[in-house]
């Protein structure tokens, strides 16, 4: 049976049609930029590597603004779609800043709203908000990547903030505008961040004891992210492949599931580490304890346990290290080093209420904005 064939987005494809068509060597080389940046967004890093090589040999001598911008974005994109290296700012703030400089109105709206979804993974709230405002203030009514982009960030900031109520709206104006534009990536990321927010979830649930919630949101998670595998496989989305599969792992943990979560664990760990996902380490260690704990692995139990406690270095937000604390305080309860468990149990408090702390920073940074920019 012939496989069938995956669809290019028509944004891609429209690029293709206009690259060449076009006469006009500017025009010519901005939507190339523009179509290596979205071949890194969808992972085919190698294609969109290339051409923003070709780019730079002919434009370095001469850069143009409208080139600049667009090679600054395609690099950021190719940095933060291999391993979500923090590199990938600088090239947004370059592009934003030339853009400005330029006039580049929406190329700036653009950059605007990516430096609006690295405020948000860094928790910078007061910029954060300051980004998605100008994004939305500035971009076109068509700008459709723009503002699925700055949706999505004010989406995941409700989420984060524990207002669902508030999220919902923005993940739907988010999808929207992807569809409007046929953006399988960001299409991608909602289902794939929605996957990664259940999952989370679930572990925090599981630790504070609501089983019942934690069931609940575990499920959705699984299902979220089999919708996240099967639409990647369509559309030809092969960016941070192991991501996934860890929250599929984690959410399996707190479903009683410990035997398949920890094959998934040691099948996708070490990649999903080397693509962005150390600040995670410890909480993913420490749930590979709890899971060998489970099946009677309890040397390897300790060993995970220990590993978790070097990784804690590596965590970076307060809701990850209350997780990561919260599941060693259990394992090393388990393990009989009561000691231990009661010192983790206690930075887990520490940590969870550092958490709300920035769950109240968020909803107030995003106090007044929102009435403003819809």
């Amino acid at each position: 049976m012939a496989t069938q064939e995956r669809p290019a987005s028509r944004r891609v494809a429209w690029l293709d049609s206009q690259i060449v068509r076009c006469n006009h060597r500017v025009q010519r080389a901005a939507w190339r930029a523009e179509r290596a940046g979205l071949l890194a967004r969808q992972g085919h890093l190698e294609a969109a590597g290339r051409e923003i090589a070709d780019l730079h040999e002919e434009f370095d001598r001469q850069p143009l603004p409208e080139v600049s911008v667009g090679l600054y974005l395609a690099e950021a994109w190719m940095a933060y779609f291999s391993n979500l290296s923090p590199d990938a700012r600088a090239k947004v703030q370059r592009a934003h800043v030339l853009s400005e400089a330029a006039g580049l109105t929406q190329q700036r709206a653009l950059s605007s709203a990516w430096l609006a979804h690295f405020d948000y993974v860094r928790l910078e709230v007061e910029a954060m908000a300051n980004h998605v405002h100008e994004a939305l203030a500035l971009a076109a009514p068509e700008a459709h990547a723009t503002r699925s982009r700055a949706c999505l960030v004010l989406a995941n900031a409700y989420h984060l903030a524990g207002r669902m109520d508030l999220a919902q709206p923005w993940y739907t104006r988010s999808r929207q505008h992807a569809v409007a534009e046929d953006d399988p990536m960001t299409l991608s990321a909602l289902i794939h961040n929605m996957a990664w927010h259940q999952a989370l979830q679930s572990v925090q649930a599981a630790l504070w004891g609501e089983p019942g919630v934690a069931t609940s949101l575990a499920r959705r998670a699984v299902t979220s992210a089999g919708s996240t595998h099967h639409f990647d496989l369509y559309r030809d989305v092969v960016s941070l492949p192991a991501l996934i599969q860890v929250a599929i792992a984690m959410a399996q943990s707190v479903l009683g599931e410990p035997a398949e979560a920890l094959a998934l664990y040691e099948a996708h760990a070490p990649q999903a580490d080397a693509q962005g996902l150390r600040p995670l380490r410890a909480l993913v260690l420490a749930d590979m304890a709890w899971c060998c704990h489970q099946v009677g692995h309890v040397a390897k139990a300790t060993h995970y346990a220990e590993a978790a406690e070097t990784a804690l270095v590596f965590s970076q937000h307060a809701d990850d290290k209350a997780l990561a604390h919260g599941r060693l305080a259990l394992v090393f309860r388990v393990l009989k080093r009561s000691r231990l468990g009661k010192r983790h149990e206690a930075q887990s408090g520490v940590h969870q209420r550092a958490h709300q702390d920035l769950q109240h920073r968020l909803l107030s940074a995003l106090d007044g904005l929102v009435p403003h920019v819809r």
